[in-house]
């Protein structure tokens, strides 16, 4: 176990700090709030500084290119981006409105996937990503829009979205069941909860029903 620093306003510390591991397997620490990149071995020993950072979330692919996601006030007009491995553009999402990407801005938005692509969670959009070095497909359209995960909203279709959870599900034996998304949601006219859970990469839908499958309540 290694400390780097503590939180604060100080040098060597951090005010919103989200670690990353990059494709050499060293620590990249992101500090949005400050605007700096800190690169350690996973020893704890210190690499590298940068200064003037605009990303808030990162996924590396094995290839060495990376998605991006920047905050709208630096002038982002995408949600996030799809950099080649010399930092050219190879896909930038659709543009959606300064208030939907504050709403998730920050990191945890790329849920890695087995294959080293990534899905991108995004809680205000009725699309789920999934990102690729070479592509970027929208595998989920049926997702309702909601809020992040255990908070409620009312839809313009009638529903009420309850939970929305992307990522590698495991079973009670700490068996690895796929990358699949958890979906909750009631319905507006009979009042009925629906748990749907989807394999994102087969597309099959292993259940819906109206108990929750997942133990312990929405989380992976």
């Amino acid at each position: 176990m290694s400390s780097f620093c503590r939180n604060g306003n100080g040098p060597q510390e951090y005010l919103a700090a989200n670690m990353f591991f990059d494709p050499e397997g060293r620590i990249l620490a992101l500090d949005m709030m400050k605007h700096r990149s800190l690169t350690y071995l996973t020893d704890g020993t210190f690499v590298s500084a940068q200064d003037s950072v605009t990303i808030v979330d990162i996924h590396f692919f094995p290839d060495g290119s990376r998605a991006v996601m920047r905050p709208p006030m630096e002038g982002a007009k995408s949600i996030f981006t799809v950099e080649a491995p010399d930092g050219s553009t190879r896909y930038a999402s659709p543009e959606r409105d300064a208030s939907e990407k504050m709403i998730s801005l920050g990191a945890g938005n790329f849920i890695a996937a087995e294959d080293g692509s990534c899905y991108f969670k995004y809680s205000n959009l009725d699309t789920l990503y999934h990102i690729r070095p070479d592509r970027v497909v929208a595998e989920a359209v049926f997702v309702r829009p909601s809020k992040p995960d255990d908070l409620v909203e009312d839809t313009a279709d009638g529903t009420v979205a309850i939970a929305m959870t992307v990522g590698r599900f495991v079973d009670r034996s700490c068996n690895v069941l796929g990358d699949l998304l958890f979906y909750s949601f009631r319905d507006g006219d009979e009042k009925k909860t629906h748990h749907l859970v989807y394999n994102l990469r087969t597309g099959e839908m292993l259940y819906h029903g109206p108990r929750n499958p997942l133990p312990g309540g929405y989380g992976p």
